[in-house]
């Protein structure tokens, strides 16, 4: 993990990080601990830090549980920008193509948990706490760029 802090003038980003790993479960255990240290070191709001943890692990849970075969783990890279007024996470892997806001149905909250079938929350979950989400698939990679802002417009 890096932190890339901006100091140029006429730039609204307060900072930069990058983290890259290739499937291994124990790396993805600790991005979420590292985004809330780096998010609470900036003074963010702590219900945005929540949000964006949970954002960040449900697409990597994603794409490390269904985005590529076991033999070959996807590689991913992340990369955290704050703004001024928006956090950016521009996620990059070399898993399937799959746009995470393609097909998306509701689920039913109101239904049992018991008699509630596996997957599609994580997501749905994704697609509510974020403001804007992007997709794109190019060059053998799921390009997502989601927005959560600091303070709502």
């Amino acid at each position: 993990m890096q932190f890339h802090p901006e100091d140029q003038p006429g730039k609204a980003v307060c900072a930069d990080w990058q983290i890259s790993f290739n499937g291994q479960r124990m790396l993805y255990e600790q991005v979420r601990p590292c985004l809330a240290g780096l998010l609470r070191a900036q003074h963010v709001d702590e219900d945005i830090v929540d949000d964006v943890q949970l954002i960040a692990e449900e697409v990597l849970v994603n794409v490390l549980k269904y985005g590529a075969p076991e033999q070959d783990p996807a590689l991913i890279k992340l990369d955290v920008h704050l703004q001024e007024r928006e956090i950016v996470l521009d996620m990059v892997d070399n898993s399937y193509a799959y746009n995470p806001g393609h097909g998306l149905n509701q689920p039913d909250l109101d239904m049992d948990f018991a008699d509630r079938p596996l997957g599609g929350l994580g997501l749905y979950l994704v697609n509510a706490l974020a403001d804007h989400i992007d997709y794109s698939y190019a060059h053998g990679q799921n390009n997502l760029h989601i927005r959560k802002f600091l303070v709502k417009p």
